[in-house]
């Protein structure tokens, strides 16, 4: 009964649609099946369910009729020698396809003695040198920054260093803490010819407490972060450097490594 009377609806809904009449001899004309919908729905409603279904199937074979009257007008309506268009097949073809192009992803860098991690960013080369990692865009740029020299063009770099007092600067003397380091550094920095600034700002790195300031010359530009890891003696030397140019990327560039550090005591 649920089936029929879904039937009913669609059909109603189908003959209230407007109909055309199509070239030739296809006439869609609903008036006849519609009636004998309704006799059916009647038949139904009485609860003579075999004298119901013998008239959907009377409805069906009317709506055969008309489809079989008209479905061959349709391929038929051109002239003899008007072509049918075709969508051409797709070629098969052995050559190689290009590969889609995938953006590079950071992978996680470790250090060999496995106490420093980060993110390396994508495509990005890493040259590590005893407790020391310097990384950039390219491998010149890695090895620039290395030496405290300009990266290359508009590339990036940076380094991050693990150690004690003592081993980030060797100058310095038992007991000293990350603003000694931090002055020796802008001290030799001075000494080179960089200009830096005249405070070094307070920082805090995961309750660590820390310092940096900012270098320049007229072919780099930086800054350096100290950052005493107060559950060892180690610290944590972090610098990033660019061309004056990009010296706006800098802060960026220091807070995604800064993210991404991970310290495995």
């Amino acid at each position: 009964m649920q089936k029929l009377m879904i039937l009913t609806l669609f059909l109603i809904a189908l003959w209230s649609l407007p109909t055309y009449a199509q070239s030739g001899t296809c006439v869609i004309d609903l008036s006849s099946a519609a009636a004998t919908l309704v006799q059916a729905q009647a038949q139904a409603s009485s609860g003579d369910n075999p004298a119901a279904i013998a008239k959907l199937r009377e409805l069906q074979a009317q709506i055969d009729a008309i489809i079989a009257n008209c479905d061959w007008t349709a391929t038929t309506s051109l002239p003899d020698n008007t072509p049918i268009p075709t969508e051409p097949l797709p070629l098969l073809t052995n050559t190689p396809q290009p590969r889609p192009t995938i953006p590079p992803i950071a992978r996680r860098f470790t250090a060999q003695n496995g106490v420093l991690s980060f993110l390396l960013p994508a495509g990005w080369v890493a040259n590590e040198q005893g407790n020391s990692v310097f990384i950039g865009a390219s491998a010149d740029t890695a090895n620039a920054v290395s030496s405290f020299n300009p990266p290359i063009g508009t590339e990036l770099g940076a380094g991050l260093i693990v150690g004690t007092p003592q081993q980030l600067a060797p100058t310095l003397r038992e007991g000293a803490n990350f603003v000694d380091v931090l002055v020796a550094y802008r001290s030799q920095l001075n000494l080179n010819g960089f200009t830096t600034s005249e405070d070094l700002t307070p920082v805090t790195w995961r309750d660590n407490p820390g310092g940096r300031f900012i270098f320049a010359s007229p072919t780099i530009t930086g800054i350096i972060q100290v950052i005493d890891l107060q559950s060892s003696e180690l610290h944590l030397l972090i610098f990033v450097a660019s061309q004056p140019e990009q010296s706006g990327q800098l802060e960026a560039l220091l807070i995604e490594l800064l993210d991404s550090v991970e310290i495995n005591l």
